[in-house]
């Protein structure tokens, strides 16, 4: 064991020197990259060269129907693989489409070979260039407009408008992945926070703000594929109570959208505070699906709900969120 003494290095820094022996063992020179992370009390430090290293995986197809090939293809994606080897003997035409169709889901996966027995897909994506806060701003407008866009195709009865908001799920789905595996990135220490100039809490709470959003998009996508499939037939009337009750709420996306920025809890406790009187709209939409009655509308009734219930997800993890960072600071 060496006992090393903590300088000062400027005004809010410290820093430790290196101990020669272990910096020779792993081949280090000056200007190269060290990482760092916290476990329990200890402070580990590993060469960037060993975090750094690729990780692959192997998935074989065989036995797996398409559906379920897509979902393990997303979920080592997702857990940060750097290279995935799909195997069957051969792989059918059915299956490489279901590869090739998922691969084009997952920004930065590529295919870099396609033979009879494999397709091997690879990561082409630099970590470092990732920014979370403006992935979240994409989110948002993507969403907000979905959303929209769908309670006017029901009202409108346009089937074109809502096959569109069905397509635009695809773009909802691709950033809303990558966040993920960002953040799978940064808790296997295979970027730095320095380098994303993020910590890992907050990291987290962009997490839980991107499954809010990816939900309001799924929502999007019932209401609209409701239009698609003529699941139903409504009065005007009902038309117009849609798209006011619709307007009461959908702003709140935009009020999310500016809390989530700033991480600011004083409008996040203001959306949180109109709730009886949303609560009041959605009833009485509720009422006026009674009395019309048609098979599956009341998807239209629990989408608005759950599209308030993620916006308070929202604040609430905001409100989370600005405690934590005032905390930290206290402590500093």
């Amino acid at each position: 064991m060496e006992k090393r003494k903590i300088q000062r290095t400027g005004g809010s820094s410290f820093s430790i020197t290196l101990p020669k022996k272990w910096v020779e063992a792993h081949k280090l020179k000056a200007q190269n990259f060290v990482v760092f992370f916290q476990d329990g009390d200890s402070l580990v430090v590993l060469p960037a060269s060993v975090v750094q290293k690729q990780i692959k995986g192997k998935i074989h197809l065989d036995d797996l129907r398409e559906e379920e090939l897509k979902r393990e293809i997303i979920a080592c994606y997702i857990s940060g693989l750097d290279e995935l080897k799909v195997l069957g003997e051969p792989i059918t035409k059915e299956k490489r489409l279901v590869v090739r169709k998922t691969a084009q889901m997952l920004t930065g996966f590529e295919i870099i070979e396609d033979s009879a027995n494999q397709v091997v897909l690879r990561n082409i994506l630099h970590p470092e260039k990732f920014s979370f806060r403006e992935s979240i701003g994409k989110m948002f407008l993507m969403t907000y407009s979905m959303f929209q866009d769908a309670i006017t195709s029901i009202s409108e009865n346009n089937k074109g408008l809502a096959q569109d908001v069905i397509e635009r799920d695809y773009d909802i789905d691709k950033i809303y992945f990558l966040i993920l595996r960002q953040n799978r990135y940064l808790f296997q220490n295979k970027i730095s926070e320095e380098k994303l100039n993020l910590s890992p809490r907050k990291a987290l709470y962009y997490e839980g703000i991107a499954i809010q959003l990816e939900r309001i998009a799924d929502h999007a996508v019932k209401i609209a594929q409701m239009v698609v499939d003529d699941r139903f037939i409504f009065s005007k009337k009902f038309g117009q109570i849609l798209q006011e009750t619709a307007q009461k709420i959908l702003p709140l996306v935009k009020e999310a959208e500016y809390f989530v920025k700033d991480i600011d809890k004083t409008k996040a406790h203001k959306v949180l505070n109109v709730a009886p009187k949303i609560g009041k709209s959605i009833d009485m939409f509720t009422l006026e699906i009674i009395k019309q009655c048609p098979a599956g509308v009341g998807i239209l009734n629990d989408s608005l709900d759950r599209l308030y219930g993620y916006i308070r997800n929202m604040a609430e993890l905001t409100i989370d969120q600005f405690i934590i960072e005032k905390g930290d600071e206290l402590k500093g």
